[in-house]
């Protein structure tokens, strides 16, 4: 029994102001806000997996209030992974919302980073509150 509590389990971890929040992997990032020129509603799904970060659904728009240049969204969108680890700032966006499986993030500036972490402290964080999804 005792080996098990030293498993190796990937999570998502998201670090917004001083909380931190844990979910079980896959784990579907949304991040919407609206275009801050033309007005219409943006959204971006990531998708956290024990390997990386991908994007799966983006806009592909250019110009003022533009999350990317037409070239930048082509780019990412080709990329098969980001990494393990993005910053989301959404402090100069209008109306913004994080969301990660379906769960509010109450902050407009999140750090997202996959992790693996041993099954002991995934229990703990469990009784703490922390994994939340």
């Amino acid at each position: 029994m005792t080996p098990l509590l030293f498993l190796l389990l990937p999570l998502l971890e998201v670090v917004a102001g001083s909380s931190s929040y844990y979910f079980f992997l896959p784990a579907q990032i949304e991040i919407s806000y609206i275009h801050s020129v033309e007005g219409y509603a943006v959204r971006e799904v990531i998708e956290a997996s024990p390997l990386c970060l991908r994007l799966r659904e983006a806009p592909v728009a250019y110009g003022a209030g533009s999350s990317s240049s037409l070239a930048d969204a082509k780019r990412l969108r080709a990329q098969p992974c980001l990494g393990r680890e993005l910053v989301v700032d959404l402090r100069h966006a209008v109306k913004p919302r994080l969301e990660v499986k379906g769960r509010e993030i109450p902050s407009a500036e999140a750090r997202l980073r996959v992790v693996w972490i041993p099954l002991w402290e995934i229990l703990f964080r469990v009784y703490k509150g922390e994994v939340v999804g």
